[in-house]
This record gives structure tokens, sequence and C-alpha cells, in this order.
């Protein structure tokens, strides 16, 4: 059974949005075509907005099916999770960059 839930808590805090941003980086022409020293950062951009928005997507669908994770109120909350979360998506992004691009060297 295909679980909502666990993919966007997988996506958001398990280092999903950095698998997703590195195969788009390997699939998508335009991004694959980038020179080097730059596709460290735009590969951190990617993995930043594939987790943020995961994020928000599990607010969305915690409004349909149940609460996926918890959601700050507050402004100063949301500004908050979003930086612990593209922090989390960066990091892990990292590990999965290291195994995969550097381990080939």
């Amino acid at each position: 059974m295909f679980d909502v839930n666990a993919l966007l808590i997988w996506v958001v805090s398990g280092g999903g949005a950095g698998v997703v941003a590195y195969t788009l980086m390997d699939k998508v022409p335009q991004l694959a075509s980038i020179k080097p020293e730059m596709k460290r950062y735009v590969a951190a951009l990617l993995t930043t907005l594939v987790a943020c928005g995961g994020f928000f997507l599990s607010g969305w669908f915690g409004a349909w099916v149940g609460p996926t994770l918890a959601q700050p109120v507050t402004p100063q909350e949301w500004v908050i999770a979003l930086l612990w979360v593209a922090g989390t998506a960066n990091g892990w992004a990292s590990v999965i960059h290291a195994r995969r691009d550097l381990s080939k060297h």
C-alpha cells in the first residue's frame, strides 16, 4: 500500500529531497549541462525547493487526510521550520553527493 505520509516524511527529513534533486540533475539535460562548480549550488537550491515543497504538501495533505508532520502556527515558527527543513535536506544532499559522485573518483 502506498503511504503518502511516509513518502512526505522521507522527502522532507529523510534525504528524499536530495535523491530527487540529484536524479533531476542527471535526467534533465539543462541541469546536466551546468558547469561542475555551479552544479553543487544548483543542487543545493533544488534540494531546498523540493524539501520545502514537500513540507508545504504535508500541510496541505494534513488538512485532508490528517496530520503528516507537525505544522507551525506563527510566521516565526514557519521561518524556523523551513530553515530546519532546508538545512536537513542540504545535509542529506551532501551525504548523497559524497556517496554517488565522490565515490567514483
